[in-house]
């Protein structure tokens, strides 16, 4: 089975399972919008022509590293969820004969396909939001300079490198999950509730002082 199978397997699996991937992608192009637009206005040039611009750049640098992280955490959450209503799938695959590197063909073309939809259109949507972005933050600081829309390859390289990376990881978790369950686990494992989350002291206090460091 030629490479072209597999595409086109995974496009369809996509639209078949459209009620559980939509969700996803929806998050990972909001993800990506609004991650290529704070980081458009954190190296905006107009801004650090105006009074306040440097601080404000900033912030907006300390809210792309806590967005990154909230960003990742998230599409990890959502993924997990995805990834237990398609093991019954990629179960009754095993089972029908086709190979665990088969599955692993299907699940890579599946994030590709995923990442480049989730990209362009966040990349699309977030040139037009940081238009409106810079003409309000002009208008919040009262510009005496005009500060102008910029269309910079730096936060788009950056946004492109950081969501590849982040779908790169879960395309290995996913592979490793079905490589490490036998069949009947994959059968199995739609069937299972999921586990009640604990709660982790330390990361709760790091979070709460993060949010107080926000707020200040």
């Amino acid at each position: 089975m030629h490479n072209g199978f597999y595409a086109k397997l995974a496009l369809q699996s996509i639209r078949e399972n459209s009620r559980l991937y939509n969700p996803f992608i929806i998050s990972s192009i909001v993800s990506v919008m609004m991650t290529f637009v704070i980081l458009s206005l954190s190296v905006n040039s107009g801004l650090k022509q105006i009074p306040g611009g440097a601080n404000l750049q900033t912030i907006l640098a300390l809210g792309y590293v806590i967005l990154v992280l909230f960003s990742a955490i998230f599409l990890f959450y959502m993924n997990s969820f995805l990834m237990k209503n398609r093991k019954k799938e990629f179960g009754i695959y095993n089972i029908l004969g086709m190979d665990k590197k088969h599955i692993s063909k299907i699940l890579s073309y599946e994030i590709l396909f995923i990442y480049f939809v989730s990209l362009i259109v966040g990349l699309i949507a977030g040139l037009l939001l940081n238009k409106v972005a810079t003409l309000l933050i002009r208008r919040m600081l009262a510009a005496p300079v005009s500060l102008g829309f910029e269309l910079s390859m730096q936060p788009i390289l950056w946004t492109s490198a950081f969501f590849l990376l982040i779908f790169l990881a879960v395309l290995l978790v996913n592979i490793y999950q079905v490589r490490l369950a036998n069949p009947i686990e994959l059968l199995k494992a739609s069937n299972t509730g999921e586990k009640e989350p604990k709660i982790k002291i330390v990361w709760t206090i790091i979070a709460l002082l993060l949010m107080g460091v926000g707020y200040y």
